[in-house]
């Protein structure tokens, strides 16, 4: 068993994270606590496989009471990625700079990927993405609870529905985050909590939809090769919507999708081809841990998926920076 040396440990004195004044307790409230500490606690988990310590959680805590929860999560998952502790635990399992650089590549009609894009359902696809730094920019679907029918008609329809305010409800926010429904999305696709960390009733949250299909309708109508990513849980039929994707996609400009289609966690991990099509494929995936909103608490979970996308050229633009764009 390999054991960490203590100076690896993270969080170190690097300035990763704000350190918290001595005798300062964060000034969150309880529902927020309790949701903040559960999400530390699983980033931790989820990356360096051990729960936070008493220092670790506080700095965590204090991030966010700092920073708001979802940059202070970014900011959180950002600086245990590039640690010293993260990079020790990891780096016999794999290493993936390695693998994107490889010379051996798909390419999408003779180019290399220049974007890379969520189609949900959920967080999983954006999270991993974002975790490891594929994810440069800020689209639609990244953060949605929806469903492959549901996104497919968002496309369908230019988001004109998406983007009409008189279907959104505000929710009451959860663990401090604001969220909505969508009334048209929840009467005929059977989706709840359509939005979620934003609510697009107020103007902000509204205006960050707009630049995101904006910027979604620029891509996917330009010329540059993209990549799209979709995976849904085991409660859709992603099986049964992928020959529709699959024939938007084959319309556009050098596109190709990757559709993963969830299973129930088993013991040996499970990842089987269902359809290869001329402009991308589906897979059944029966992870070894129950997801999670950060991604798989099981890193080979989250690296089986990675290694999908790792089968194109991913060109710098595509996975340039850690922050993305809003």
């Amino acid at each position: 068993m390999r054991t960490l040396p203590e100076d690896r440990r993270w969080p170190p004195s690097q300035g990763n994270l704000p350190t918290p004044p001595r005798g300062t307790r964060p000034l969150l409230n309880i529902g927020k606590s309790l949701g903040a500490k559960f999400a530390v606690s699983l980033l931790y988990r989820s990356l360096l496989h051990r729960s936070p310590d008493e220092a670790g959680l506080a700095g965590g805590l204090y991030t966010i009471n700092q920073l708001g929860f979802q940059r202070g999560i970014e900011t959180i998952s950002d600086g245990i990625v590039g640690s010293d502790e993260y990079k020790w635990l990891h780096r016999n399992l794999f290493d993936f700079s390695e693998i994107l650089s490889e010379n051996t590549k798909r390419l999408i009609a003779g180019k290399g990927v220049e974007h890379i894009i969520s189609l949900g359902t959920h967080y999983q696809a954006s999270s991993i993405l974002k975790k490891y730094g594929l994810k440069s920019q800020s689209f639609p679907f990244d953060w949605l609870f929806s469903s492959p029918d549901a996104i497919l008609h968002c496309i369908q329809d230019n988001f004109d529905k998406f983007l009409d305010k008189s279907y959104y409800k505000s929710l009451e926010p959860k663990n401090g985050e604001a969220r909505a429904d969508h009334e048209f999305y929840k009467k005929f696709y059977n989706v709840d909590s359509f939005f979620a960390h934003r609510d697009p009733v107020k103007a902000d949250d509204h205006q960050f939809f707009m630049r995101c299909v904006d910027r979604f309708r620029e891509i996917v109508g330009g010329g540059s090769a993209k990549l799209f990513v979709m995976i849904s849980g085991n409660h859709h039929d992603l099986v049964g919507t992928f020959e529709k994707l699959h024939e938007w996609v084959s319309k556009l400009d050098s596109a190709n999708i990757i559709a993963i289609q969830l299973r129930d966690p088993m013991d040996g991990r499970s990842l089987r081809k269902v359809r290869a099509e001329s402009h991308g494929d589906l897979y059944e995936f029966s992870p070894k841990s129950a997801e999670e909103g950060l991604g798989f608490p099981d890193l080979l979970d989250d690296l089986t998926v990675l290694k999908l996308v790792a089968e194109y050229q991913i060109t710098q633009n595509a996975r340039s920076a850690r922050r993305s764009m809003g």
